[in-house]
């Protein structure tokens, strides 16, 4: 007589003797029979019935069909060396004493009970997590919901994270944020590329096609590289913090001057981690400073805010000759009066709490529900037009808003016109 056999993952199959008169029920159901881990299958999908030197197939009106080969059957007899396939697993007939290989399975009250354990057998039994790892599910939900919608959710909370921990954080805690969040995703990515390849590996004996299993392969291919690449934005992100923090450009110049001409501080360059403390001594071992003369790109908006704090404790002006730009506008706001010359700009957008390529900077951005607004309460604190907050922390931090000087006066960003000299 013949036994009924099934793959369990790429590893591993089970089978259990098919006894003439003795019904043998196929599902999801534990109530089955034969209880599969498929969730293509249905509850209840298929029912075998071996009658003297024959074994008819049923189907109990499944949802996605039962198959003998390559039709769709009702009802018929199977052939050895026909393949069965009922939602994504795929059964075969085997003589009796052909089983060296197979988990042997007792049918009885209450479902097929395995006579080894999952977990000696190879099987992709086990929670979510073990049982992708094994390749336990199909391609399709391997490699789109495991993987690609996983990642994506994975996206979702390390955004709003960042958002809401690393925003107001020194670099160094910063560095240990992004530290942390490096290795869960290459944990992460790593589990969903082994249980993608083991997938593949098994779909062909699941009866997946051969452009499903091409496209795939294709798929996987290019999820493989994700840890490298992540890996590469990491150290680019590292390093650019570390910068930020020793305030130091890459190639160790320092990257800003602060110098003082009579009664005005004069500062140029990247705002930096450093700056703070160097503005701190520069105003409280001058009280004769009533002017901070600002020319900067931006830079690093935690140390801005600091800087603001600082000068606030003064009635200063600040102003601006040449341009000013993102992390730089926080600091000219904290000046009681502020100028701008008849060359000078002012640049606004939001803030970028990780310092990352214009490409990831942009997906972190949609991906995020709740903009970093602390900027918007510093200019607010300065007396903006609340509508031209709004527009300032609104646009992209990849982009730019520089409004006209006109524009800059009616919203109240600045006092002062300074003479052409």
């Amino acid at each position: 007589m013949y036994a009924l056999v099934w793959k369990v993952g790429p590893l591993g199959e089970r089978h259990v003797a098919l006894s003439p008169g003795q019904p043998i029920t196929i599902g999801r159901d534990e109530a089955c029979d034969v209880t599969i881990e498929d969730d293509v299958a249905s509850r209840r999908h298929a029912r075998i019935q071996a009658t003297g030197d024959t074994i008819e197939i049923e189907d109990l009106a499944s949802s996605n069909g039962t198959w003998l080969g390559p039709k769709r059957i009702t009802k018929a007899t199977w052939q050895p060396g026909t393949p069965l396939k009922i939602g994504d697993t795929i059964f075969f007939l085997r003589p009796e004493g052909d089983m060296s290989n197979a988990d042997t399975v007792v049918v009885g009250k209450g479902g097929a009970m395995p006579a080894r354990t999952a977990s000696e057998a190879g099987t992709p039994a086990g929670n979510f997590i073990t049982r992708h790892w094994r390749g336990g599910y199909s391609l399709g939900r391997s490699i789109f919901i495991n993987t690609l919608l996983v990642s994506l959710l994975l996206g979702v909370v390390t955004a709003n994270l960042t958002v809401e921990i690393a925003a107001d954080s020194s670099p160094r805690g910063r560095l240990v944020f992004i530290t942390v969040m490096e290795i869960i995703t290459i944990a992460i990515l790593l589990w969903q590329i082994v249980g993608d390849w083991r997938s593949w590996r098994g779909a062909k004996a699941r009866g997946a096609g051969r452009f499903a299993r091409l496209s795939a392969f294709v798929l996987i291919a290019l999820i493989t590289l994700s840890p490298p690449l992540s890996l590469i934005e990491f150290v680019d992100t590292w390093k650019g913090i570390r910068d930020i923090e020793t305030g130091r450009d890459s190639g160790g110049n320092a990257a800003y001057t602060l110098t003082k001409d009579d009664n005005v501080l004069v500062f140029d360059g990247v705002v930096s981690w450093p700056l703070v403390e160097d503005m701190r001594q520069a105003i409280e071992n001058n009280p004769d400073i009533d002017v901070v003369l600002l020319n900067s790109p931006g830079g690093d908006t935690t140390a801005s805010r600091r800087i603001n704090d600082i000068l606030r404790q003064r009635p200063l002006a600040t102003a601006v000759l040449q341009g000013c730009a993102s992390a730089c506008t926080v600091i000219y706001a904290a000046g009681q009066r502020r100028a701008i010359g008849p060359n000078g700009q002012l640049g606004f957008h939001a803030s970028a709490v990780i310092l990352m390529d214009a490409m990831m900077t942009r997906i972190m951005n949609a991906l995020t529900f709740r903009s970093d607004t602390l900027n918007a309460e510093y200019y607010r604190r300065a007396g903006f037009d609340e509508a031209f907050i709004e527009r300032a922390v609104t646009t992209p931090s990849t982009d730019l808003y520089v409004p006209t000087t006109d524009v800059l006066l009616q919203a109240n960003v600045v006092h002062d016109v300074l003479p052409d000299q």
